[in-house]
Order: structure tokens, then C-alpha cells, then sequence
């Protein structure tokens, strides 16, 4: 009772607001959580309003409850603005995306356990800075995922002709980041994972190792790029020297 009261009485301050001010159009769109650049799609309204609705996820429009608010504004389209996405769960492998609560949320993930969410979910506290890494873009607390395997396992001697059957998660990896997989191939041996194993090799990135790092899920399943580097020749001697280039070739995105 007491909860349906605070909201009773939010939506009367709110609607209060209105008799002195006025929207006039407000952006209207479904499951659009990123920010609208697209100011066509607008509807006249006395106020913004910015939703999540029963399934996660951020719908736009008309003021027209208090219930599942994120923002409430009353100057034309000012429901614009991004809305957080973040991974939520405290079992790794039961995380979900989620639109955040606020538009200034930032998505977290515990230090000790597998807590992640947005920081306005009651379960973050600030307080607690040590417990916890916070980070800004959307999705950024998710668990990454690499192709994992090494030529030494017999078991994995066909890794790089099918990469994506050696897709697995990077637990204990933290937030995302720059270098979350690793590639690393020199002649019959290769090994691919996780930058936050214990595994990965010291040195990897250097230009005269043959192992480079890259971000996206999936990424290490592409060959490495190697260049012939000279200066002034248009012409290239096949037993010239080859050099590994900083970054992986192509990035392959596996779902």
C-alpha cells in the first residue's frame, strides 16, 4: 500500500509541474535505448517521458504515468538522451542486458563475486568503491567471449579450421576491455583464450611475437595479418622478411 501511495502522490507532483509548463512534442519510439538523432518521429505531448517497459527494455513518448519512469522532461523532444545498457545477474551464467534506471547510470561488476548490474539498482553501493569497477559504455560488465584453445590438446588440433566450436567465456575477467582475447600461432603451435587467464603468454603484442590481442567477442578466430615492410620497393623478393602487424586481420563476431 505504501508503495502504490508514493507513486499516487510522484504522479501528482509531476502532473503538477505541467499546469506551468508544457513539452509540446515529445520523441516516440519503442526498444530504442540508444540516443535519438532522428527527431521526426515525435508526437504532441505536455511532458517527455522516458519508460522501461515489461520486457527491459526503453520505450519513448508521452508522460502518462509515474510507474516504470527513467525521465520525465518538459521542453520540446527532451527525451532524447541514451539510456544505459548493462548486464545484470549474480550468477555469471544467468547474466541478462537490461536498460538502466537512470540516464545516468554506469554498469558494474563485483571485484570478488559475480555481482553486475547498473548502479542504480539498489544493489551497487558507492560506498563500497573496493568491492567493486564501474564502466560507462553499454554492456560493458558483460562477460567476454573468445575462441579457447591450445595445439598442445589433441582434443583441439582442428581449432583453426572451426574456431567457433572453441568459443567460451573469460570468467573472472572483470569489465570489457581494450584486450580481452589473444591469438598467438608460430609455426604448428597455436594457442588462442582469454587475456585474464593465467595462460596468456607474457610479451604477446610485441612486434617480433607472433601473438596479438584484440576486443570484440569472438575476435581471435581471424589469422594474424603478416607484411613485408621496406621502403622504396615495388618489388618483393619471396624469401624478404615478413613482420606480424599490431593488430589482429579481421574481427569475427560470433553471437
Amino acid at each position: 500500500m505504501k508503495c502504490y501511495l508514493t507513486i499516487f502522490v510522484l504522479g501528482l507532483t509531476i502532473l503538477g509541474q505541467f499546469q506551468t509548463a508544457s513539452a509540446g512534442t515529445c520523441l516516440k519510439c519503442e526498444n530504442c535505448s540508444e540516443e535519438i538523432t532522428d527527431f521526426s518521429i515525435s508526437e504532441p505531448c505536455e511532458a517527455c517521458a522516458v519508460y522501461k517497459n515489461g520486457l527491459n527494455q526503453i520505450d519513448r513518448g508521452c508522460f502518462n504515468s509515474p510507474e516504470n519512469i527513467v525521465l520525465v522532461c518538459l521542453v520540446d523532444n527532451c527525451n532524447y538522451k541514451r539510456i544505459p545498457l548493462c548486464e545484470q545477474c549474480t550468477n555469471l551464467e544467468t547474466c541478462v542486458t537490461v536498460a538502466c534506471g537512470r540516464e545516468d547510470d554506469k554498469c558494474y561488476a563485483g571485484k570478488f563475486d559475480d555481482r553486475r548490474g547498473c548502479t542504480s539498482d539498489g544493489v551497487y553501493n558507492a560506498e563500497e568503491w573496493d568491492d567493486f569497477v564501474t564502466c560507462t559504455t553499454d554492456r560493458c560488465n558483460r562477460v567476454p567471449h573468445c575462441v579457447v584453445c591450445d595445439s598442445d590438446n589433441p582434443n583441439e588440433a582442428n581449432c583453426l579450421n572451426e574456431p567457433k566450436a572453441f568459443i567460451a567465456a573469460c570468467l573472472n575477467h572483470g569489465l570489457v576491455q581494450e584486450a580481452n582475447c589473444y591469438r598467438q600461432v608460430d609455426g604448428e603451435h597455436f594457442q588462442l583464450g582469454c587475456t585474464s587467464a593465467g595462460d596468456f603468454p607474457s610479451g604477446c603484442g610485441d612486434s617480433t611475437v607472433s601473438c596479438r590481442t584484440c576486443e570484440a567477442d569472438g575476435c581471435n578466430a581471424k589469422a594474424l595479418m603478416e607484411c613485408y615492410t621496406c621502403i622504396d620497393c615495388p618489388t618483393i623478393e619471396p624469401q624478404r622478411p615478413t613482420q606480424f602487424c599490431k593488430d589482429i586481420y579481421l574481427f569475427a563476431v560470433f553471437s
